[in-house]
């Protein structure tokens, strides 16, 4: 037969197996570039996912480091408090301190090896490791000279090996300056870099993956996966880095030839940069099985459609549909394939649930996590080791009943067989709807174990709870705060024991211009001085009166150090409320005062009197003498009787000068308070009726006597209501009735009596309260009073062991008498 009979005779064949060929081909095609597309994306969305792990990781390791940084300033501050301690000698408050800071380097754990200072002169001047058998000279150490030279003010040494601590430690140094800016001492704490390149499992971070914590400068301080010996800086990217906060890229390791994904967090107000690099190339090379069976599988496709070519076009068809299906189950076996090995490589605990919660998968992590094989929780329901207590907790059950809700976030405790409790922090994703059937994954939970974590939080509370009761009880708060070039302080952090002393919680006291806004204006100059002095000297002590929350001033006493240079000046320091301790100094140098004056009153009382009686005698004699005949008669009389009355005017003061002079009256004897007000009641009765005003009169039943005199406290009692009679009249326009009365009350506090006498004519000038006791002040009009009435008051309080008071409230004045209860036993003074 000719070639061309043979073409005529199997033109048909031939037509349909060039069909089969071109289909073969595109086929082909078509297959391998699916395989070669789906294995290109899963290598993107391998990196992206990295990045991505990488991100969440640097945030965890930033909080973790910061949260280690705090301590270690905790550390300096009291360290700081030695080394003042020592200067000023005070001996007690060294020893205190230094038990303070071992119980605290003791809950930091061992890798703090060392809290020192060192002297300016380069030695080290004192160590918690115990006494020095003989000096030890650091001078030479960068950190030391850095600080020394004025350079910087603080500074992080590159891993070194200590000289009294003889391990490899990174020095955390910070100067202490005197209120003139002199070097007193140059403050260490020595921690192991095992401190930072541990905390890599805390974040996720196993195998090949790294943390780094290193200096802006490029030099590694800790690196996980470091060796032995100093890490040598890794400059490469140090730029990128510092040319923003934050970040992520790929980058191959100039110290291990690694490709990773690195992200970083910058750290500007401590100097450093954290980065997390998770392992490419491993996560990568997990997927060449998957490529190398997808383009198998694509060979075998290929194999089944030219067989099934052999057939008949539409037999070929129908191959081509099968073959179809079949890739897409391949693909969906490759995925939950790939699922698996990346979900048996990641340290967290990787399930899936169904709709129930029983659990269809678990990957190997749940041995490091429980201790029990993976077997042990699948078939079983979800909740098989959760801590009974925290079984109401169900919140991939509200996701599945919630519509709209995929993703929910939940913190449990398991108990593992052994009886040990982890606290596991668990994302959950709800994946299935409500075609998915029954016994399919509906759920996918990510769990890791957040113990150390927590009870690394805990700690850091009760240490924070522990200083906040010290600064409780000596009436003070921790702060620091961002001082700008504005000069407006922006407030960062107060302890909570701020609220004790100013009534604002913490949150209210870092409200912008909180400071500003509470201080009392007329303390602006001064807050201008304080905060210049922060700026050259680094150091200073101001006083403030601020209002509290309950409207009152208080008087307040700040101490703040410079610690930073690196942009906005940041100062640290402690706020003490000082009220008491400045009205006890007051009382003390008044009654010092009024003692010296009693004494001068008394001899002036002494050497006045005779003369003004003689002034008086000789002009009464000479009014007896007058004859009424003579012309001037009426003249001489006027200027007779002008001398004789301001001659007794004269002697009524010389009077009260000696009771304001005069000793005790002997032992004091129980008196009544309720007859001590009846009687001054009954004195001022007379001036009552024609002024309008009304003496309203408050006692608390079964008040117990005090230990005084009866008169005296009527005289003060009687002094006090006449005052306030006197300051309701003197007002104009009149004041309204309601207004036009005095209220008396009188109340036991505790081994005290407290009696209140109070009006409402408008106050006392703030100005003039300090010097309301103070001989001869008045504020009454010229001729209207001797300005004695108040400081006689105050010695005759004294005399009996008592205080006064004034202060204004409402729309008036306010005057407390606070007198001890005395010894109903022996009739004297109660102890």
């Amino acid at each position: 037969m000719t070639p061309g009979r043979f073409l005529r005779a199997g033109g048909g064949g031939l037509s349909v197996i060039v069909t089969i060929l071109v289909l073969v081909t595109g086929a082909d095609w078509m297959t391998g570039a699916a395989a070669e597309h789906y294995i290109a994306a899963a290598k993107d969305r391998e990196i992206n996912r990295a990045a991505g792990e990488a991100r969440e990781s640097v945030l965890a390791l930033r909080e973790t480091v910061s949260r280690t940084l705090d301590q270690i300033d905790v550390l300096h501050g009291l360290a700081a408090l030695v080394v003042q301690a020592r200067h000023s000698g005070n001996q007690a408050m060294e020893r205190d301190t230094l038990a303070e800071l071992a119980r605290l380097r003791d809950r930091m754990g061992a890798h703090v090896r060392q809290v020192a200072a060192i002297a300016p002169s380069g030695y080290i001047d004192w160590t918690n490791l115990g006494t020095l058998s003989e000096p030890v000279f650091v001078g030479d150490r960068e950190h030391f000279q850095a600080i020394a030279n004025g350079s910087a003010r603080t500074f992080i040494s590159a891993p070194l090996m200590g000289r009294t601590s003889h391990v490899r430690n990174i020095d955390f140094a910070r100067g202490v300056y005197d209120e003139n800016g002199a070097l007193l001492a140059v403050t260490v704490v020595s921690v192991e870099p095992a401190a930072f390149s541990g905390l890599a499992p805390t974040v996720g971070v196993s195998g090949s993956d790294t943390i780094t914590i290193q200096r802006r400068d490029g030099m590694i301080l800790a690196r996980n996966a470091a060796g032995e010996g100093t890490i040598p800086a890794d400059k490469t990217n140090i730029k990128v880095f510092l040319s923003t906060p934050s970040g992520s890229m790929a980058w191959r390791s100039a110290i291990d030839g690694l490709l990773r994904s690195v992200a970083w967090q910058r750290l500007d107000d401590r100097g450093l940069i954290v980065t997390v690099g998770l392992d490419l190339r491993a996560r990568l090379d997990r997927l060449k099985p998957v490529a190398e069976r997808t383009r198998d599988q694509t060979g075998l496709i290929m194999l089944l459609i030219g067989v099934a070519g052999a057939g008949t076009l539409g037999v070929w068809h129908w191959r081509r549909r099968v073959a179809a299906d079949a890739a897409r189950m391949a693909i969906i076996r490759e995925s939950e394939s790939l699922f698996r090995q990346m979900a048996e490589s990641l340290p967290d605990v990787i399930r899936l649930l169904d709709r129930r919660g029983v659990v269809l998968y678990v990957n190997p992590a749940v041995r490091e996590l429980l201790g029990v094989e993976p077997d042990a929780l699948i078939g079983h329901h979800t909740t098989k080791f959760t801590h009974p207590d925290d079984m109401a907790d169900s919140t991939w059950m509200r996701l599945l009943r919630e519509p709209g809700k995929r993703t929910g976030r939940s913190e449990i405790r398991l108990v593992r067989p052994d009886g040990r409790v982890v606290r596991v922090q668990s994302t959950i994703h709800v994946i299935g709807d409500d075609s998915t059937p029954d016994g399919s994954p509906w759920v996918i939970v990510s769990s890791r174990d957040v113990t150390r974590q927590r009870e690394a939080e805990a700690a850091l509370r009760s240490i924070k709870e522990e200083l906040d009761t010290v600064l409780n009880a000596v009436s003070g708060a921790l702060f620091r705060y961002l001082l700008g070039e504005d000069g407006e302080p922006q407030i960062v952090y107060v302890s909570d024991s701020i609220e004790a002393i100013t009534g604002f919680t913490p949150a209210e006291c870092m409200m912008p211009n909180w400071l500003s806004t509470r201080r009392d204006p007329a303390f602006e100059t001064p807050a201008r001085n304080h905060y210049q002095r922060l700026r050259s000297l680094r150091s200073s002590t101001v006083e403030y009166r601020l209002r509290h929350k309950n409207g009152e001033w208080l008087w307040y006493e700040v101490f703040a150090r410079a610690v930073c240079h690196d942009g906005p000046l940041t100062v640290v320091g402690c706020i003490r409320d000082i009220t008491r301790q400045r009205e006890r100094d007051q009382q003390t140098a008044h009654s010092a005062k009024m003692a010296v004056l009693g004494e001068m009153t008394t001899g002036f009382a002494e050497e006045l009197s005779h003369p003004l009686a003689a002034i008086s005698l000789a002009a009464r004699n000479a009014l007896g003498t007058l004859d009424p005949g003579q012309p001037d008669y009426r003249f001489l009389r006027l200027k007779l009787e002008r001398i004789v009355q301001q001659a007794d005017r004269a002697a009524s003061v010389v009077d009260h000068m000696r009771i304001f002079g005069r000793k005790t009256r002997g032992s004091p004897v129980p008196v009544s308070i309720a007859a001590a007000i009846d009687g001054a009641r009954g004195i001022v009765d007379t001036r009552l009726p024609g002024s309008g005003i009304q003496l309203l009169i408050d006692t608390a039943p079964e008040l117990p006597p005090i230990g005084g005199y009866l008169l005296p406290l009527e005289q003060v009692l009687t002094n006090l209501i006449g005052n306030a009679i006197d300051a309701i009249e003197l007002q104009t326009p009149r004041l309204p009735d309601d207004r036009r009365r005095i209220e008396i009350s009188a109340r036991a506090d505790g081994r005290s009596v407290v009696i209140s006498v109070a009006d409402h004519a408008g106050g006392i000038a703030e100005a003039v309260l300090p010097r309301l006791f103070e001989p001869f002040f008045t504020t009454k009009p010229a001729g209207s009073g001797t300005g004695l009435g108040l400081s006689i008051s105050y010695g005759i309080l004294a005399d009996m062991g008592g205080t006064i008071t004034a202060r204004n409230a409402g729309d008036g004045a306010v005057f407390e008498i606070r007198l001890p209860v005395a010894n109903a036993a022996e009739g004297v003074l109660a102890a």
